[in-house]
């Protein structure tokens, strides 16, 4: 069995690491080759060297429609994966000219939401258009979560499934004597995980009690923005930016909270793992992911109106709730485990 995955480099956020997840589990019993426009970013590096890499002539991920066949013929993988709604658009028409080749289809996000991040009144609706005309081409989209999943169906798709993303669940290290008055952002600085109402909410918080800080570990295109803002609002010597961190563990154990009010995801990886941590997650009740993860507030918080910022004021300056250990690791051990997802996508392949 030779699975290749397809996603547009090795930058990114979940759904590239989610890649890098899978293919160092399934290496190891299948061949597995990785198909990118670019393959440089932060990702590579973590990449089991077993995982052949393959890549463009050009960095773009549209050159799938021109070398995918050459590129199969040539390491004659069986099975494409791709990533996410642009790449899937791309694979679909691309997959028409290999008949023998199955395409599996993944969707990390909201597809609404993801669809309208493209720029340009004229290419959002072209891609509009030609999602609708390949939404059923392949033999089945995955979504990353059920809400997701559920989505896909709503809008046409008649082939659905979902798993849930891997994670990396290393030996449990809990830190009762961690700062609670440290609070961690992790993610792109997009739109979609909305750095700047992190800030707006750090700031109340500081107001209450200058005690608090604030760590951001990502990058992006809102990060001068956020740099301006500390800056505007004389935070700067309360809020630390990392950038792009490999291993966020060390981050983990030794924040209190987990801030999250992201406008929608998937999934959210990070809620899983900064409470494996014993981080406490604090995150926006949007579509999809995060309400399949933290079930009746067991392990974390969920805030029904994500732009009141005394919400999450409120649950971060309450009196804690302790964490219960056993729970959190049942749950995420039998449902989150990288090698689960990667156990489900290899059934997956076989049945098809």
């Amino acid at each position: 069995m030779h699975i290749c995955f397809f996603i547009k480099s090795f930058f990114g956020g979940g759904a590239e690491r989610v890649v890098v997840s899978l293919a160092n589990e399934l290496v190891t019993n299948c061949d597995v080759t990785i198909l990118v426009a670019d393959e440089s970013g932060p990702y590579r590096k973590m990449l089991s060297e077993k995982v052949n890499v393959v890549h463009f002539s050009k960095p773009s991920i549209a050159r799938v429609l021109f070398e995918l066949s050459n590129i199969q013929k040539k390491y004659q993988f069986d099975y494409l994966v791709s990533n996410l709604s642009h790449e899937n658009i791309f694979s679909s028409i691309g997959c028409l000219f290999i008949p023998k080749l199955k395409l599996i289809k993944v969707e990390h996000n909201n597809l609404e939401y993801e669809l309208n991040t493209t720029k340009g009144t004229f290419k959002k609706f072209v891609t509009k258009v030609l999602w609708q005309l390949t939404k059923n081409i392949g033999s089945i989209t995955i979504g990353v979560s059920s809400g997701v999943a559920d989505d896909l169906k709503s809008k046409g798709v008649k082939r659905t499934t979902y798993i849930h993303n891997p994670i990396e669940l290393r030996k449990y290290e809990f830190m009762e004597r961690r700062n609670f008055k440290q609070i961690l952002f992790v993610g792109r600085f997009e739109e979609q995980k909305d750095p700047m109402l992190a800030l707006r909410v750090f700031k109340r918080l500081y107001s209450i009690d200058n005690e608090y800080s604030l760590v951001m570990l990502g990058d992006g295109l809102l990060k001068q923005s956020a740099l301006r803002y500390c800056k505007a609002n004389n935070l700067e010597h309360k809020v630390t930016f990392c950038g792009f961190v490999d291993n966020v563990s060390d981050y983990y154990k030794n924040s209190g909270f987990l801030l999250m009010p992201s406008k929608w995801e998937g999934f959210g990886n990070v809620i899983i793992e900064a409470a494996w941590h014993g981080c406490i997650p604090v995150v926006a009740d949007v579509d999809y992911g995060p309400r399949e993860i933290i079930e009746d507030n067991t392990f974390g918080w969920l805030i029904k109106d994500r732009n009141k910022i005394e919400s999450y004021v409120e649950r971060i300056t309450a009196e804690r709730q302790p964490f219960n250990l056993e729970l959190v690791m049942e749950k995420f051990s039998s449902n989150f485990a990288s090698l689960r997802a990667a156990q489900k996508y290899k059934e997956l392949v076989i049945s098809l």
